[in-house]
């Protein structure tokens, strides 16, 4: 993600993750939460956002809880993408992240269908 302090917290928690040294949970109120050393609480959920005239919603944000750091982490960011990761590697049956290279194949070839139709 980059350098920051804030960059590498996150990518120290998708690491720790991956290696099982910090295991999730999901709570029944939406969070997911993992306590690191017994007493470290660092919870996350998604943000939705209501919209007049929309059926359902995907999450827009996901908000970090931790002590020293809370954190909001909006759709799009590498923030948003390693709590993704982080889903992925915790628990079966959560996708990975989307990969923007796949919707800009779809729209490649969207268009060279249109243009070869044309």
């Amino acid at each position: 993600m980059g350098d920051s302090a804030e960059n590498l917290l996150l990518d120290r928690l998708v690491e720790r993750t991956k290696a099982g040294r910090v295991v999730w949970r999901e709570e029944v109120d939406g969070w997911f939460t993992a306590e690191i050393g017994g007493t470290f609480p660092a919870r996350f959920r998604f943000l939705y956002f209501e919209a007049t005239n929309q059926i359902g919603a995907d999450p827009l944000a996901i908000q970090l809880m931790m002590p020293g750091w809370n954190g909001v982490y909006f759709a799009g960011t590498e923030g948003f993408q390693c709590f993704r990761e982080i889903l992925a590697i915790a628990f079966e049956g959560w996708r990975p992240a989307p990969d923007p290279r796949e919707a800009l194949r779809l729209l490649d070839e969207g268009l060279r269908e249109r243009d070869s139709a044309g």
